[in-house]
């Protein structure tokens, strides 16, 4: 059985594993320290946020469940790419 945490994207709440939370986390500090010299860092931050929001809310209606694990994010991570 593994610890899951509720988070908030886009407005969006998300159970997810505390494990896969761990990797979302890093993802999106790395993403805010790419970009946080350009101009447009917060609408640029915002726009990735909103675009895992879709993806994650994809993946939980696909395969019918509700938890988010270390595949989904992943998955998501590989589909949008490293900073």
């Amino acid at each position: 059985m593994n610890k899951t945490i509720i988070i908030n994207i886009n407005g969006i709440v998300f159970h997810i594993e505390e494990d896969a939370y761990e990797i979302i986390r890093n993802y999106m500090t790395d993403v805010k320290r790419h970009f946080a010299y350009s101009a447009d860092s917060d609408e640029i931050v915002t726009d990735i946020e909103n675009r895992l929001a879709e993806m994650f809310t994809e993946r939980l209606a696909q395969e019918n469940k509700q938890v988010i694990v270390i595949q989904d994010v992943e998955v998501v991570i590989a589909q949008m790419g490293r900073v």
